[in-house]
């Protein structure tokens, strides 16, 4: 055996190590994490009801994902007479990690003596804007029989 040689084998011990770049790294990935599961429902719902305050009824409907949840561009070229009204509903306070959002439409439309009003919810989530909940029964005017 030679003499500069040893029979013993030596382990180092594994530390754990962190540098600036992998504190940035994670930060960053927490930083988006926390973005994509609280802020991005309530930034999509905040976009679509822009887009309906400023009669941009295409725009609106493109935000659905499926082509037969559109609905907002067909009514106003069908209607002489088209009015919505979008309110985005209060957080949940009894859900800490809100990770969705629900935007309420009061949609009134018909012709200038006819009107009806109605109702629709839509659910607002991570993944984009859900299937509208329609309610249909909420009234009708007639305005040539209040006029006479």
């Amino acid at each position: 055996m030679e003499p500069g040689l040893s029979t013993t084998t030596t382990f180092k011990k594994w530390r754990m190590r962190f540098s600036l770049r992998d504190l940035f790294v994670i930060t960053t990935l927490a930083a988006i994490g926390a973005y994509w599961w609280s802020v991005l429902p309530t930034t999509l719902a905040k976009q679509f009801i822009t887009a309906i305050q400023q009669e941009q009824y295409d725009a609106a409907d493109r935000m659905f994902p499926t082509a037969e949840d559109r609905f907002l561009a067909e009514l106003y070229k069908q209607a002489n007479r088209f009015e919505v009204e979008a309110l985005l509903e209060p957080k949940d306070q009894n859900n800490n990690w809100p990770s969705s959002r629900v935007i309420a439409l009061r949609i009134t439309y018909g012709t200038w003596n006819h009107a009806s009003t109605y109702s629709v919810r839509i659910h607002v989530t991570r993944s984009g804007l859900g299937k509208p909940a329609y309610e249909f029964d909420v009234y009708s005017i007639t305005i040539a029989s209040i006029v006479h």
